[in-house]
């Protein structure tokens, strides 16, 4: 399942949510899902017009974030969030035209 958000233009999503959020079931996870629920988000915010997504990992989702910076993700910071409770890794992906 892969969610694209046009804005983040509320403090859960600019700060704990991000433009794009992915989920594998457990059953299906070593597949490729990931990367490809990915690739089809980042497909989406090209066709919106998004030329710059945000998306936050847990910093112990080891499998997530190698997802992430696989399709160009930069790390710009860790930090706690309160409504997780736990440590995030905030990311920055440019999207590429015709992603």
């Amino acid at each position: 399942v892969a969610r694209m958000r046009h804005t983040i233009d509320t403090p859960f999503l600019s700060t704990s949510g991000g433009h794009i959020g992915y989920d594998v079931a457990p059953s299906h996870r070593r597949r490729g899902y990931g990367h490809a629920a990915l690739q089809v988000a980042l497909s989406e915010a090209a066709r919106l017009g998004v030329s710059r997504v945000l998306l936050y990992a847990a910093k112990d989702n080891a499998a997530s974030r190698a997802v992430i910076e696989c399709h160009g993700g930069k790390l710009e910071s860790i930090s706690f969030s309160e409504f997780w409770s736990e440590q995030l890794c905030k990311y920055w992906i440019d999207v590429p035209e015709g992603a």
